[in-house]
C-alpha cells in the first residue's frame, strides 16, 4: 500500500501506546483497517508472554479508533504491526 498513510498510521497508533517496560519484549497484533478508516478486528497475533505488554499494545490499536480513509483503490486493508518494549 501507500507509504504516505503507512507512516501516519503507525504515528497516529504509536502516539497512543507505551513503549517503556518493566521488561523487553515484542507483540505483534492484527487488524484491518475499513475503506472509511474504522479499524477492526484487532488481535494479538503473537504474543510477548507478558500479558500487560500485550494488553497495551493492544489497546493502542484499540483506542486509536479510526484513521483517515484508505486510498480510494483500496477497499480493506490488512495490517500486522509490531510493538517492541525497552526497559
Amino acid at each position: 500500500c501507500c507509504p504516505e498513510y503507512i507512516v501516519q498510521m503507525v504515528e497516529k497508533i504509536r502516539a497512543n501506546w507505551n513503549q517503556r517496560a518493566e521488561v523487553p519484549g515484542v507483540v505483534i497484533v492484527k487488524y484491518t483497517i475499513q475503506h472509511d478508516g474504522a479499524l477492526s478486528g484487532a488481535e494479538i497475533e503473537r504474543s510477548s508472554g507478558y500479558a500487560a505488554l500485550d494488553i497495551s499494545a493492544l489497546r493502542a490499536v484499540v483506542s486509536t479508533g479510526r484513521l483517515l480513509p484508505l486510498p480510494e483503490q483500496y477497499q480493506v486493508l490488512p495490517v500486522h504491526l509490531s510493538f517492541e518494549y525497552r526497559r
